[in-house]
């Protein structure tokens, strides 16, 4: 729930960004491939880049928090210790040890994405007037 309304976040951030439907319609399979691939399920995150870059990605923080949740109900580490020996480098290991830590993180990429809808909403409505 929590990561399908960061989503819709995104889409309004895309939209806002964007002059018309048809520039949103070009950028959304970008934006949405981008969330896929940097999820690091389809293929490992090998390089220091595309490690770094995720980290900036919804599709990353759903991933681990799904791992983590799954973790909790069985009592295990077993998905979130075999997400990371797979799929991350994990550069930045420790720094995001617990389910907790991947919601505050989500939530500081929402209120990133919600400034920027406003900013550029508000600069929309300064060039109309």
């Amino acid at each position: 729930f929590f990561i399908g309304n960061s989503a819709i976040i995104l889409g309004l951030l895309l939209s806002a960004i964007s002059e018309s439907t048809d520039a949103v319609m070009t950028i959304l399979p970008v934006a949405l491939l981008s969330q896929i691939i940097l999820a690091g399920i389809i293929t490992p995150l090998q390089s220091k880049t595309t490690e770094f870059m995720s980290y900036f990605t919804l599709g990353r923080w759903g991933t681990e928090g799904f791992c983590r949740i799954q973790d909790i109900h069985t009592n295990t580490d077993f998905f979130t210790k075999a997400l990371h020996e797979n799929l991350y480098n994990e550069k930045l290991a420790g720094l995001f040890d617990s389910l907790l830590e991947n919601v505050l993180f989500i939530v500081l990429l929402n209120i990133v994405m919600i400034i920027i809808v406003l900013l550029s909403l508000k600069k929309i409505e300064n060039t109309n007037s």
